[in-house]
C-alpha cells in the first residue's frame, strides 16, 4: 500500500493557501495482496520539504478534534432543513413546507459545555445569532444513545433527530462536531464568539468525555467532500 506523493506535491505547488482556506488533495492507494484489507482506516500526514509534520490524523493519536461543518452539510443530511430562530408560523402541511421547518432548540443548561454561555433549556435571544448562522444535521442514522448537545426541534410532520452539536469517541480520540458558523465574521458576532469560547474551554477540560463511539467515516457521511 502506498500514497502517491507526486500527486499531492504537484497540487501544492500550483498555488499558495491562506489560513482561511481548506486544502483538498487526492490520494491514490494500491493493495496487491490476495485478500481485501479488513477494517482499514487511512491515516494521512502533511509534511513540508524537510519532512516536518504540518498536519496529521489527530484522532488516531488519541487527540481531541473540533469539527466545524457549517456550509458543508450534505443536502440529504440536513441542508434541506430550513432552520430558523422563530417557530413554524402556521403548519408546514398547510404551507407546502414553507420555511422555517424547526420549532426552537433544546439544550441542557447544566451541561459543562455551557459553562461560559449561560442559557435556559430552550431558545432565548442569545441564541438568535448562532441559530441564524447554522445548518441542521440529521442524525437519525446515528446510535440511539447519541443525544445532540444542541438540538433543533423538527416540524412534527417529519420528527427527525436534528443536531447543531454533538460529541462522540472516534478512532482513538474524541470528536466534537458543530454545524454553527463559528468562523466567519466573529468580530461582529460577539454572541457566537462567546459560544466558541465556551466550547473550546469545555473541550480542553476533563468534562469532555463522550459516551458514544462511532467510526470517523460515519460522521464524515454528514458532509460534502
Amino acid at each position: 500500500m502506498f500514497c502517491n506523493q507526486t500527486v499531492l506535491l504537484a497540487r501544492l505547488e500550483k498555488r499558495v493557501f491562506k489560513n482561511n482556506e481548506t486544502f483538498h488533495a487526492g490520494i491514490e492507494m494500491a493493495h496487491f495482496g490476495m485478500d481485501p484489507l479488513p477494517d482499514l482506516e487511512l491515516v494521512c500526514r502533511v509534511t513540508d520539504g524537510s519532512g516536518k509534520t504540518l498536519h496529521q490524523a489527530i484522532l488516531q493519536d488519541g487527540g481531541k478534534v473540533l469539527l466545524l461543518g457549517f456550509g458543508k452539510v450534505r443536502e440529504d443530511k440536513g441542508d434541506r432543513v430550513a432552520i430558523g430562530f422563530s417557530s413554524i408560523f402556521w403548519n408546514t402541511a398547510w404551507t407546502g413546507g414553507q420555511a422555517p421547518h424547526t420549532l426552537g432548540i433544546l439544550v441542557d443548561p447544566d451541561h459543562p459545555l455551557f459553562g461560559e454561555f449561560p442559557t435556559e433549556y430552550h431558545s432565548n435571544w442569545q441564541w438568535w445569532d448562532p441559530v441564524s448562522h447554522s445548518q441542521a444535521m440529521i442524525l437519525d442514522h446515528f446510535p440511539g444513545s447519541l443525544k445532540p448537545l444542541i438540538q433543533p426541534i423538527d416540524t412534527w410532520f417529519e420528527n427527525r433527530r436534528l443536531g447543531l452539536a454533538f460529541e462522540v469517541n472516534a478512532g482513538q480520540g474524541k470528536l466534537f462536531v458543530c454545524s454553527i458558523d463559528l468562523q466567519q465574521g466573529l468580530s461582529e458576532r460577539p454572541v457566537s464568539r462567546q459560544l466558541l469560547h465556551s466550547i473550546l474551554k469545555y473541550l480542553n477540560s476533563s468534562d469532555f468525555d463522550p459516551k458514544v463511539r462511532m467510526k470517523p467515516d460515519q460522521v464524515r457521511e454528514l458532509f460534502m467532500d
